[in-house]
């Protein structure tokens, strides 16, 4: 799934359809985030952790993170794509908006200490004055796999709570997490490629349903972005249909419907081809068998000396094929 995870990346860098995946899951359709709001934020994480006495770096990168912008306030959306079910998720994505938030700090607090205008100790212990705020980070998960998301879409509910009272339970961390399978969602709520991607997935067993919903949104499959051509012909492994995609590119735009004629018409030379050849190996095959026939009935007969002739004229063969009958 690579390839597949690379293009939906690829897909969701571009502000208008990373508006275009949380109008179409969190707000049902609803257009409360603007392409223009969106701006690009950092996604990848270093993180230090002490093990056996020693610091352990590594990185995490979250599949797609942008920074919604509201009157001067801002909102850190991310964006996880999961082929598989993850019965950690709700960690994972934990990690990730904790790790956003700790990367808030670390900048607070590598910038006062550049500017050394720490007021107290305390400040300068936390990394943060006291009339500071972090922007909020929140993220949803697009799952694109087979079968049924059958996972924890809470932190709460991969924890073991037997035996806690509710006073305890107060105190416990939660975390949601709002998953989110293609195949089961509203295609119609979306106003990018995904609107094609999540129709045709939903049909992808059902060759006449998706014939059908391809003919009813002719003219959108007229006008597709390339990341949104190539993104289907990955999903859906059209990877044939991908080869086409220069032939039909017009004014900037890529016309899947023209791909799929240029493909189905290869197809069809290539079927005629096939049958052609086909038809002459029968037609040599039968020639063969006819005129072994022809010279076993001469030998039967004793009429040696018409063997070469038959082997060298055609009209030999025609005037001895039709006194045999063969």
């Amino acid at each position: 799934m690579g390839e597949i995870d690379d293009k939906f990346r690829y897909f969701l860098s571009r502000e208008k359809n990373m508006a275009d995946v949380y109008n179409g899951t969190v707000y049902s359709g609803r257009q409360a985030i603007l392409p223009e709001q969106l701006v690009d934020v950092q996604s990848i994480y270093h993180v230090a952790l002490r093990e056996k006495g020693k610091i352990k770096k590594f990185r995490r990168a979250r599949d797609c993170a942008k920074a919604l912008c509201r009157n001067g306030h801002f909102v850190i959306l991310g964006v996880e794509l999961q082929d598989k079910v993850n019965y950690c998720m709700p960690l994972r994505c934990t990690e990730y908006d904790t790790d956003e938030l700790r990367t808030q700090v670390q900048r607070i607090s590598h910038r006062y200490d550049r500017e050394e205008c720490w007021e107290t100790a305390e400040e300068k212990f936390s990394g943060m004055k006291r009339t500071d705020r972090l922007n909020p980070a929140v993220s949803i998960v697009l799952y694109h796999g087979e079968g049924k998301w059958d996972a924890a879409c809470r932190l709460k509910d991969i924890l073991d709570m037997e035996g806690m009272d509710e006073e305890l339970k107060e105190l416990m961390l939660d975390h949601k997490v709002r998953i989110y399978n293609l195949s089961e969602l509203d295609e119609k709520h979306f106003e990018s490629g995904l609107r094609e991607l999540i129709g045709l997935m939903k049909r992808k067993d059902d060759k006449k349903a998706m014939e059908a919903y391809y003919k009813e949104n002719r003219e959108r499959f007229r006008q597709m972005d390339d990341d949104a051509f190539e993104l289907i012909c990955a999903m859906l492994n059209m990877k044939p249909l991908m080869e086409k995609k220069e032939i039909a590119r017009k004014d900037g735009k890529v016309d899947m419907c023209r791909a799929f004629d240029e493909l189905l018409r290869d197809r069809e030379n290539l079927g005629v081809q096939r049958g052609e050849k086909r038809g002459e190996k029968r037609g040599e095959k039968r020639g063969e068998n006819r005129l072994g026939r022809l010279i076993e009935l001469l030998y039967r007969d004793g009429r040696m000396e018409e063997v070469l002739s038959v082997s060298k004229s055609a009209a030999a063969r025609r005037q001895l094929y039709q006194e045999y009958g063969v």
